[in-house]
């Protein structure tokens, strides 16, 4: 048996506003699908204008109708095709015609969410879903909603972890497997922290597991050579220098395949800069774990979204980060959650209708 997992790249997603599958998803579903008795084999294809050669687009239909032969002769010989996202469901859908491989569509609440903001997303999401072979959501609600939708009850699997073949029974979350080398990085977004007890709890957590390492972007040349010093000083005390990365400012394009590899991002400043990489991180479904601000208990969701620390305690600062990377379903639904909340409350026309409407007070008060 043959398994293809299809999902969209950010060039094709940000032509249409549209969430896709975050990475960890993908690298679960990999695990599981390779556990199973049946698939002997578990390819993966990333849709972007690129693989086209194209340059961007805007319509969806345009973009399925020229990608939607490249699913077809990859998909060719398969079982089953486990579509991530509403533009890789929509083509392989297309593709369905001329191959006849069931496509089975995972329901994220993330991306039903963000298909709700986006016009004619929220229609083409829907349509999709009754016309998948079998669809995939993490909660019963969720399967309420996909049946609200129109979709078949037996159409509809509840998997926690939505990495669930269609007929299969979903795993223990506990058995899910450890992060790969490829994805357990930590990355911080705010260059060096400041505190010495921060900076000691990342030393730790590389010490505590010795998979793990650490990236820390915007680290400035001028103004931050003590603590770089320090830092370093305490990674090498600890023979771990090797699996820290300090980085300078880096191109928006570059910071942002380096949030998508991580295993979680790291908030590790007081200030309001933690809440913008809170933010940024939880835009593209990936946990936090942050110290501890009032910035930062404004964005995350103790539990929820991500973990908060105090600053001046490293040795839970370690655990936090150990345990976090280290838990594939926790990053994963922590990073959904985050999705989730990021799209519902700072989502751009959120934001500027809360302004509008406190405009529209403040008039009213004043007259």
């Amino acid at each position: 048996m043959r398994t293809l997992l299809l999902r969209s790249g950010s060039a094709l997603l940000a032509t249409h506003d549209c969430v896709g599958s975050p990475r960890p998803l993908l690298a679960v579903l990999r695990a599981r699908l390779a556990q199973l008795h049946g698939p002997r084999e578990v390819s993966t294809l990333t849709l972007t204008h690129d693989a086209m050669g194209q340059g961007p687009t805007h319509s969806l239909r345009q973009d399925v109708a020229a990608l939607a032969p490249l699913v077809a002769e990859r998909s060719a010989g398969c079982d089953l095709v486990h579509a991530l996202d509403l533009p890789s469901a929509a083509t392989a859908l297309a593709a369905r015609r001329s191959t006849g491989v069931p496509v089975v569509v995972h329901d994220q609440p993330a991306a039903r969410e963000s298909a709700s903001h986006a016009r004619g997303s929220r229609a083409a999401w829907s349509a999709v879903l009754r016309a998948a072979d079998g669809v995939v959501v993490p909660t019963t609600q969720d399967a309420r909603a996909a049946r609200a939708a129109g979709v078949p009850s037996g159409c509809v699997t509840v998997c926690a972890s939505a990495a669930l073949v269609a007929g299969a029974q979903c795993d223990d979350p506990a058995a899910d497997p450890a992060p790969s080398s490829a994805d357990a990085y930590l990355l911080g977004l705010s260059g060096v922290p400041e505190l010495a007890s921060v900076r000691a709890g990342l030393v730790a957590a590389l010490d505590a597991d010795r998979s793990l390492r650490i990236v820390l972007a915007g680290c400035a040349d001028d103004g931050d050579q003590d603590r770089r010093r320090d830092l370093v000083g305490r990674a090498e005390s600890r023979g771990v220098a090797d699996r820290m990365d300090l980085r300078d400012v880096l191109p928006s394009v570059e910071m942002l395949d380096l949030v998508d590899g991580s295993a979680a991002v790291v908030a590790t400043r007081s200030d309001p800069s933690s809440a913008l990489s809170a933010l940024v991180a939880m835009h593209r479904a990936r946990p936090v774990v942050g110290v501890r601000s009032v910035s930062a208990e404004d964005v995350l969701v103790e539990g929820v979204t991500g973990r908060l620390v105090d600053a001046q305690d490293p040795a839970s600062l370690a655990r936090a980060l150990v345990h976090t990377a280290s838990d594939p379903f926790r990053r994963l639904s922590w990073g959904l959650a985050g999705l989730d909340r990021v799209s519902s409350r700072y989502d751009r026309e959120v934001v500027m209708a809360s302004i509008l409407q406190a405009h529209e007070r403040a008039v009213e008060h004043a007259a």
